[in-house]
């Protein structure tokens, strides 16, 4: 066990995030090697839920990548708002490009300020919002 450096709470070793405090934990994570792959490669995503935190995600740019988000912790990035169903948006890389799918209830998830039909793909500074987060592709 160890505490929050925000809120003193109790935290398991492993847990990256304090559900307390809506804080990161990153001194969880240690010192993280420099990515394998250089940063042209890879897919940048700036996460920022409401003002209580932000942090960034990055993925490998190779086909058939696939990660999912919403409330529940099996999702690749999971954003802990009351109103996020379980699992609402997929986000794959495929035929060269990125790709948004909303599969959760329909009109939670903008696309630059225009909510998500069917599949898109996601351009450089593109903006995905959703239930009060954000996600900023770089």
């Amino acid at each position: 066990m160890k505490d929050c450096p925000h809120c003193t709470a109790h935290l398991f070793d492993d847990q990256e995030f304090c559900y307390e405090c809506m804080q990161p934990v990153l001194s969880a994570l240690g010192a993280l090697p420099e990515p394998a792959h250089p940063r042209e490669q890879m897919v940048c995503i700036e996460v920022v839920v409401g003002d209580r935190f932000s942090y960034e995600a990055h993925f490998r740019r190779e086909e058939g990548a696939f990660f999912s988000v919403g409330s529940a912790r099996e999702n690749t990035i999971v954003i802990p708002q009351p109103e996020m169903p379980d699992r609402q948006l997929d986000i794959f890389f495929s035929r060269g490009r990125l790709w948004a799918e909303e599969i959760g209830p329909a009109r939670l998830v903008q696309l630059n300020g225009i909510p998500l039909e069917g599949t898109r793909c996601i351009q450089p500074g593109a903006c995905i919002e959703l239930c009060g987060a954000r996600l900023s592709f770089a």
